[in-house]
């Protein structure tokens, strides 16, 4: 019988023929993914283990793939590189984190009101790019900046960036965590923060907050993403 080759261990097999993304989340290490891989050219090299090898979509990969510890490295990976396809997988709940946004202690009427009013414009500007065909989830785009600043309301501003991918890495909202780093760093390298005047210790634990490592649960409102190594939390 054929043994299913996901795209994470064809990585690992045939490293000669794939390519990985660059840039400041690429880098490998203890306890970090590597970047997405490219199938530039040639030949994929399989190990004496396997017979075959497929491309498929997230959602089939998960559903095909037999050993929980597979599907917990692919979920990873896919939140890691930020996969759309987690969107389908568990659509946009833009109520939904509106009611759990709104129950955190310090989900004040201003704090609320900035939130769903960037949120909203971040649903109008994603809906016109997505009509000018560039691939944007526009509800995505509406919850991940609607939750940006959970840390906030969560009584945490210093160091709410953090806070906030620590919390949600904890709820159904797990794959919007990321946001609540990005807002602040714009996508920035490390070394470009640091010019700018970010700390070393801070732009370390945007770093870490940002590669945790983790692993998937099922959650009464779909698939949820647990801290395995909760990173420090060091003031912005």
């Amino acid at each position: 019988a054929q043994q299913l080759m996901t795209p994470p261990e064809v990585a690992a097999r045939g490293a000669a023929q794939i390519g990985f993304d660059e840039g400041p989340d690429a880098r490998a290490g203890a306890g970090r993914l590597p970047g997405r891989a490219h199938l530039r050219s040639g030949e994929v090299t399989l190990s004496d283990e396997h017979t075959a090898f497929e491309w498929v979509a997230l959602p089939d990969a998960l559903r095909r793939l037999s050993f929980d510890s597979l599907r917990d490295v692919l979920r990873r990976a896919a939140l890691h590189g930020k996969d759309p396809a987690l969107f389908r997988l568990s659509p946009p709940d833009f109520a939904g984190a509106d009611r759990h946004l709104a129950s955190l202690p310090h989900a004040d009427a201003a704090l609320l009101a900035h939130l769903r009013g960037g949120a909203a414009l971040a649903r109008t500007f994603a809906t016109a790019l997505a009509a000018a065909r560039v691939p944007v989830h526009p509800e995505a785009a509406a919850v991940g900046t609607l939750l940006h600043d959970v840390g906030r309301a969560l009584g945490r501003h210093a160091d709410h960036q953090v806070a906030g991918v620590e919390h949600l890495r904890g709820t159904a909202f797990a794959p919007y965590a990321f946001a609540c780093v990005s807002h602040f760093t714009k996508g920035a390298p490390r070394a470009d923060l640091l010019a700018a005047g970010v700390a070393a210790a801070t732009a370390d634990a945007f770093e870490a907050a940002s590669d945790a490592t983790v692993w998937w649960a099922t959650g009464r409102n779909g698939l949820c993403l647990r801290s395995a190594a909760r990173p420090s939390r060091t003031p912005a």
